[in-house]
C-alpha cells in the first residue's frame, strides 16, 4: 500500500498518524487473508472427513447387505431341506395309509346276493333290472333301490346273474355291465320259464358300478317274481 504524500518536516504528527494507520491496515489485510485461508482449509478438511465417513458407512452397509444375503441364502437352503423332508414323510404316511387300507380291505368280506321279488315286464332298452330282495349283503355294497353294486375297493370280483322269463313266445335279453360297458350277455328264449345265466370275473376300480340291465325292444317277456338273481363278491384287493 502506497503512503500518502505528506511532508514529514512540515506535519510530523500527521505523517506519523498516516504511517501507523497504513501499517495497521497492512497487518489487518494479512490477518484477513490468513483467516480466509484457514477457513478454506477447515472446510476442505471437513468435506474430506465427511467423504471418508460416508465411504466407511457405505462399506459397512455393503458388509451388512452381504451378511443378510448369506443369511437369507442359508435360510432358503434350510427351508428346501425341510420341505424335502416333509414331502418324504408325507409319502411315507400315504404309503402307510395305503398299506393299512389294503390290509383292512383284505380282511373285509364283500359279497351279495339279490333276487327279483316282483313281476317285471315291458323294460326299456338299457333299463336296469332292480333285484329288490336282498338275501346277502356283506359290506353293504349292493343297493337294492337301484340294482347297482359299487366296488368298495380296487380289485378282482366275481359276478353272476340269472334271468328267467315266462316265455309268452318272446325272447328276453339282458347283460351284466361295468360302468355302462357290457361284460356278459344273458338270453332267455320264447319257451316258458327259460333262463339265461352268466358268470364273469372282473377287475374293478374303487367306486365303479356293476349291474344287470335289459337291452332291446320293450315288447319282451315278463320276468316272474322269485326266479331271477344277481350276485357278486370280492376275490382279492389289488396290492
Amino acid at each position: 500500500m502506497r503512503l500518502l504524500s505528506v511532508d514529514r518536516a512540515r506535519a510530523p504528527f500527521t505523517y506519523h498518524l498516516i504511517t501507523r494507520l497504513t501499517h495497521n491496515a497492512t497487518r489487518t489485510g494479512i490477518i484477513m487473508q490468513a483467516s480466509i485461508a484457514f477457513g478454506v482449509v477447515t472446510i476442505l478438511s471437513t468435506v474430506s472427513c465427511s467423504q471418508l465417513d460416508l465411504s466407511q458407512r457405505l462399506g459397512n452397509l455393503e458388509n451388512e447387505w452381504r451378511q443378510a444375503e448369506a443369511f437369507v441364502g442359508q435360510q432358503a437352503r434350510e427351508i428346501q431341506s425341510l420341505t424335502a423332508q416333509l414331502r418324504t414323510k408325507e409319502m411315507s404316511v400315504r404309503e402307510l395309509k395305503d398299506t393299512i387300507t389294503r390290509r383292512q380291505a383284505s380282511d373285509q368280506k364283500i359279497g351279495f346276493t339279490a333276487r327279483l321279488n316282483q313281476n317285471v315286464g315291458h323294460l326299456n332298452d338299457r333299463q336296469a333290472i332292480v333285484f329288490d330282495q336282498v338275501l346277502t349283503n356283506v359290506g353293504q355294497a349292493y343297493d337294492p333301490t337301484t340294482g347297482m353294486f359299487m366296488c368298495p375297493y380296487s380289485g378282482l370280483y366275481e359276478f353272476a346273474a340269472t334271468i328267467v322269463s315266462d316265455g309268452d313266445n318272446k325272447n328276453l335279453d339282458a347283460e351284466i355291465v361295468q360302468e355302462g360297458s357290457r361284460v356278459a350277455r344273458l338270453h332267455s328264449t320264447i319257451y316258458g320259464y327259460d333262463q339265461g345265466t352268466q358268470v364273469a370275473i372282473v377287475g374293478c376300480a374303487e367306486g365303479q358300478h356293476v349291474w344287470v340291465r335289459h337291452f332291446g325292444s320293450a315288447d319282451t317277456a315278463v320276468l316272474p317274481a322269485g326266479y331271477s338273481t344277481f350276485a357278486g363278491h370280492l376275490i382279492h384287493v389289488d396290492s
